[in-house]
């Protein structure tokens, strides 16, 4: 070569030839802090029945290209949590003089008893701009290990599980009036509970209770939830029947709940006092009574009618099973036939099932090779088209050009690895296909008409 193009050359390969091994990383991005993550928990005292706060805030120095994946459950043991809203509130922050784009979601998690709260580590994946403006891997920041203490203020120690809230209420309802009360009525009391920027689980029980000559039978609670822009409301409805078996004097014991009102800082009692009846004797109430000879006699009469009873029960259970026996001989075709389709059906729905979870274990670990192997095992197990199975077809049919874009990377990642092409990735590459398996299945069950003119998808038998 000659010298006076080598020089220019060497100076060249040394100023751009490491471009594309200079992409940074995700764990370069992370060094760096280009990206980061912060969580947070208020407020700093939380008490049994208040809501809690956590806020997860995605930072990056550039802009996101994909929406930052937050988990839709976090799993805090003994714990209520309200998942966030759809969409995350996008703002900007200046760190150590530099600008962060910013993404929060917001969660909200309940204690419903007192003790150590631990909110365990999780994982956002995201996408966003290199330094350079161009598109980085996915990265997955990995929040830290948090925890809280779920308490009752020193006012309302001893009194039990006391819940805190910004307002709660009760009021009572009788089915009818507590005067003229006789033996053999029955009267339904209903106790109505409303909870504000809480959940209405943590309403207490009313606990209703009676003496000797009261039956006592509750019904199961019913609970209404409402949520309005992170504003939470609820209420839970306790019934319960009295039946009046004796006459004379009863009472009611009071219902007493004891909350926290967390706008008035203070501790609030609530409840129902005593409720006293007056039970009279009912003259219209029959009660039929028996001397020994008419007990007998009556025992005698009622062994006799089962001796009956039982010997027309058994010829008529005799004839119902040579009836069903002769209906099963005549449609013993029809049923061996029916018995085969619902069989083979059954395999190949588990199959296909099979399949489909092999398939996002292997893209979620990212071998891009095993990935499209796995992708067109399900397919093969799934596809009803007039084609062959084939991501190129199936990505065609979905019609989500999402799903193409990914479906292009991962042959390319596979067969043909090129730097100039993006990188697909796992997470979204399996939601694209859940959301179309989840469609077409949507489809079947409606009995909707594909509009590309293909067949629905659906698992089928296979020979």
């Amino acid at each position: 070569m000659r010298p006076f193009l080598f020089v220019p050359l060497c100076a060249s390969l040394w100023l751009f030839g490491g471009v594309g091994a200079s992409a940074q990383t995700a764990a370069e991005l992370i060094a760096s802090k280009h990206v980061m993550i912060r969580t947070r928990i208020e407020p700093a005292q939380i008490l049994v029945g208040q809501k809690a706060n956590l806020s997860v805030d995605v930072m990056t120095k550039t802009w996101f290209l994909e929406a930052p994946a937050f988990p839709d459950v976090l799993d805090v043991a003994d714990a209520i949590v309200v998942p966030p809203g759809p969409f995350g509130v996008n703002s900007s922050q200046v760190i150590d003089g530099e600008r962060y784009a910013v993404q929060t979601k917001r969660y909200s998690i309940i204690p419903t008893g007192v003790g150590i709260y631990r909110i365990p580590s999780f994982e956002v994946p995201l996408v966003v701009a290199r330094e350079d403006a161009s598109r980085s891997t996915e990265i997955r920041l990995k929040t830290r290990e948090l925890q809280f203490e779920g308490r009752v203020p020193e006012a309302a120690e001893g009194l039990g599980l006391v819940v805190s809230a910004r307002g709660m209420k009760f009021r009572q309802d009788w089915s009818r009036s507590l005067d003229d009360l006789k033996v053999g009525d029955s009267v339904t009391r209903t106790v109505t509970g409303a909870i504000e920027d809480s959940v209405p689980m943590l309403l207490p029980n009313p606990g209703f209770s009676a003496p000797a000559g009261v039956g006592v039978y509750p019904e199961r609670p019913v609970f209404d939830e409402a949520r309005d822009r992170g504003e939470m409301r609820g209420s839970r409805v306790d019934r319960v029947v009295y039946t009046l078996e004796a006459e004379g004097s009863f009472d009611l014991p009071e219902i007493v709940v004891h909350w926290w009102d967390l706008k008035a800082g203070k501790l609030r009692r609530e409840g129902f006092p005593e409720v006293h009846l007056e039970v009279a004797a009912n003259p219209d109430l029959v009660v039929e009574s028996f001397g020994p000879e008419e007990v007998e006699a009556q025992e005698n009469e009622l062994e006799k009618a089962a001796e009956n009873a039982g010997y027309q029960g058994l010829w008529r259970l005799v004839f119902g099973l040579t009836i069903f026996g002769a209906l099963l001989w005549l449609l013993r075709h029809r049923l061996r036939a029916f018995w085969r389709a619902w069989a083979v059906r059954r395999g190949g729905e588990n199959e296909e099932k099979r399949r489909f979870k092999n398939f996002t274990q292997t893209a979620r670990r990212g071998d891009a090779s095993e990935t499209v192997t796995t992708l067109i095992a399900w397919l093969d197990a799934w596809w009803q088209g007039d084609e062959p199975a084939g991501l190129g077809v199936f990505a065609a049919w979905s019609g989500d050009v999402m799903l193409e874009e990914q479906l292009g990377a991962l042959e390319v990642a596979a067969f043909a690895p090129s730097p100039d092409v993006d990188s697909w990735s796992p997470a979204t590459l399996v939601k694209r296909v859940a959301a179309v398996r989840r469609r077409a299945l949507r489809n079947q069950e409606r009995g909707a008409e594909v509009s590309s003119g293909l067949a629905v998808l659906n698992p089928r038998s296979r020979s």
